[in-house]
C-alpha cells in the first residue's frame, strides 16, 4: 500500500485502546474516554 509524503499511519489497535482508557482525573473520573462528552 503507497502512502502519501507527510501523513502518518494509524495503528487501529491503538486507537481501541485509546478509546477504552479510562479518564484519571476531574469530573469524569473514570469514565470510558469515548463516553465523555466532546466538549471536555
Amino acid at each position: 500500500m503507497e502512502q502519501n509524503k507527510g501523513t502518518t499511519s494509524i495503528d487501529p489497535q491503538m486507537l481501541i485502546e485509546l478509546v477504552r482508557m479510562r479518564m484519571p482525573f476531574g469530573k469524569y473520573r473514570n469514565h470510558i474516554l469515548c463516553d465523555l462528552p466532546e466538549p471536555y
